[in-house]
Order: structure tokens, then C-alpha cells, then sequence
């Protein structure tokens, strides 16, 4: 029988190449992200894949003689920690992972920082390392485009990269504690919070990617009266959304916080707890409390893969999800 391939276009231009899968070579072949949205064959389907996709097999189906296959993303978060730990050993991380990853979600990310030696910042003293990480990163990131939003002073914020051939519908951010000229005082680890969004274009429609580094106030990451106003200020955002989305970053949270179950309580799928992660704190973070980072999906975000990357560039280890 004839070998044959398909390919998906979208607005007439073809987005994968012709691709067999395994042994299935007499058939067609679609790679798309979502077909069937909202029937009940696709979502029948959806539900059936997550053992499969736990082991690391790519989403696929059978659709009227076709072998369906979703596109897929690849997204890294990381709490940089300033580049206070080793910049060479961090560039060195990001330019492993530059070609195999379409985002970068980025926390404590300075830009053209001021001279802060004698500040406090998270209970450290602030060195001159890391002033201008964020250009420095955008140097070896140089087919992403690089977003960012402070949330300190204008130097200190959150940093989205992404791969400059996907189309970016809408980005910006949304403060989820205190306001955007609040000053901490003398401790810099005070500072306000904001979520920072950006809506790509998949072929299948809008997804919003969520960046987020929680509230500090160094007394631990227990719940507090500030920490779930914060959560309900992140409800109140993600409540709008009409599209799929993801949040992802440093949350400063336990697992058992009553602030981050108001999160998994609205629907969202906490991938920290479905993948059994043992901790996402390296040995360079020598507190017993090995959480803080987490990544949370909504309904119609398909996971193909989750886990954490051995590198110690940071007191936090990189989290990466494969997802469409």
C-alpha cells in the first residue's frame, strides 16, 4: 500500500512537516492542536490520553482513517535569583535550551538595574552582579522576543521570552498585590506583585501564558491575609480569560496553602502535585521548605510532558512543561 502523508495548514500556510508516526505508514497523518473542538469525540479522547502522556508518548488518535497528532510547546520557568549564583553557568543553561524551547517564563530578572550594594532584598544583602541580566539574556535569547514588567523600581520584574516566529496577540500585566510605584522601604523584598500575561496564536486559537512570582515577607510560606487577597486577585484576572491558559513561576507558596487551593479549587490542574515533584529548591537553597515553584493548566491545556531540569543555575530549579 502507498505511504502517505498529510500536513495541517493553517490560513494556508503549513505549520508541520510531513511526519510518519512508528509503523503507521499506510495512513494519513495530521498533526494539529485541537481538532473537533468541543465535540465529544475530541474531548472523549483528550481524557484518555494523561496515562499516555505521563509516559512521554505524543497525544494521537484515530479520526476517519487519519492518525491525528497535537502541536506542542515547550515552556521553561525559572526564578533566575537576580544571576546572583553564576551568570557564565546560567547563560551557559539558557544557551543549551535556546533551540529546544519556545518560552522562557523569567522571575527576579533585573533591567538596567542602579547601584545596589548595601540594599536588602529577600533578606540578602544586594551585590552589582546580575545589573543587567535581562540584556544579557535577551543576547542569548536572540530569536525570542523579550517582555518585561517590573514590579520593583523599574529595574526588578518579571521577563517573558518568546520564540520570535509565534504571533503575540496580547501581553501586558496585572498587579495582584499593593500597585505599581508602591515602595517596600528599606527591605526590597516587600515589593508589590503582578502577574505578567501573554495571548499567543496557536493554530487552534488564543492561549495566555502567565507569569508569576509571589509575595514575600520572610516569615515563611504559610497562608497569609496578604497572600490570599493575592490569590483573589489572580482569580479575579484569570476570570475574564475567555481562552486556555497557564500560570507558571516562583509562587512562595507550601503545597498545602490554603492560597494556592483556591487556585486548584477554580479548576486548575496543579502539575507540582499530578507529577509527584519531590521539590523544586536546588542545594544551593539550604532552608527545609523545598517548595515555592509551581505550574497550573486549565481546562483544554493538553500536557505531554512535565518535570524539573537537574541544573542548579539558581536556588530554584528549572521547571519545563511540553503542552498544546
Amino acid at each position: 500500500m502507498a505511504k502517505a502523508l498529510a500536513r495541517y495548514s493553517f490560513r494556508n500556510r503549513p505549520i508541520f512537516p510531513p511526519r510518519k508516526s512508528g509503523s503507521l505508514t499506510s495512513s494519513l497523518v495530521l498533526r494539529t492542536p485541537w481538532p473537533l473542538v468541543g465535540s465529544s469525540v475530541s474531548r472523549k479522547n483528550i481524557f484518555a490520553w494523561r496515562p499516555y502522556q505521563k509516559a512521554g508518548i505524543e497525544p494521537a488518535f484515530w479520526f476517519g482513517g487519519v492518525l491525528v497528532q497535537y502541536e506542542v510547546m515547550k515552556l521553561i520557568t525559572l526564578n533566575i535569583a537576580g544571576g546572583r549564583f553564576g551568570q557564565e553557568n546560567l547563560f551557559a543553561f539558557f544557551e543549551k535550551y535556546k533551540n529546544k524551547t519556545d518560552i522562557f517564563c523569567l522571575q527576579e530578572v533585573l533591567y538596567k538595574a542602579p547601584d545596589l550594594r548595601g540594599r536588602m532584598a529577600g533578606g540578602k544583602m544586594m551585590t552589582l552582579e546580575g545589573r543587567e541580566a535581562f540584556q544579557e539574556i535577551e543576547k542569548v535569547l536572540d530569536d525570542c522576543y523579550g517582555y518585561f514588567d517590573s514590579h520593583l523600581e523599574g529595574w526588578f520584574g518579571l521577563a517573558t521570552f518568546i520564540k520570535k516566529e509565534h504571533e503575540v496577540i496580547e501581553r501586558g500585566e496585572f498587579f495582584v498585590h499593593q500597585h505599581k510605584t508602591y515602595s517596600p522601604g528599606e527591605e526590597l523584598g516587600g515589593h508589590a506583585r503582578n502577574i505578567q500575561y501573554t495571548t499567543i496564536r496557536f493554530p487552534d486559537g488564543l492561549k495566555t501564558i502567565i507569569n508569576f512570582h509571589g509575595l514575600w515577607n520572610g516569615k515563611g510560606k504559610e497562608d497569609s491575609d496578604a497572600r490570599l487577597s493575592q490569590s483573589d486577585k489572580i482569580l479575579q484576572f484569570i476570570g475574564k480569560l475567555k481562552n486556555p491558559f497557564l500560570i507558571t513561576g516562583d509562587f512562595n507558596l507550601r503545597p498545602d496553602a490554603e492560597s494556592l487551593n483556591k487556585l486548584e479549587d477554580f479548576g486548575l490542574r496543579n502539575l507540582i502535585k499530578e507529577y509527584g515533584v519531590a521539590s523544586t529548591r536546588t542545594s544551593i537553597y539550604t532552608k527545609p521548605e523545598k517548595f515555592a515553584d509551581y505550574t497550573l493548566v486549565s481546562e483544554c491545556i493538553i500536557v505531554r510532558e512535565f518535570k524539573v531540569l537537574p541544573y542548579e543555575v539558581s536556588d530554584h530549579f528549572p521547571l519545563f512543561l511540553n503542552f498544546g
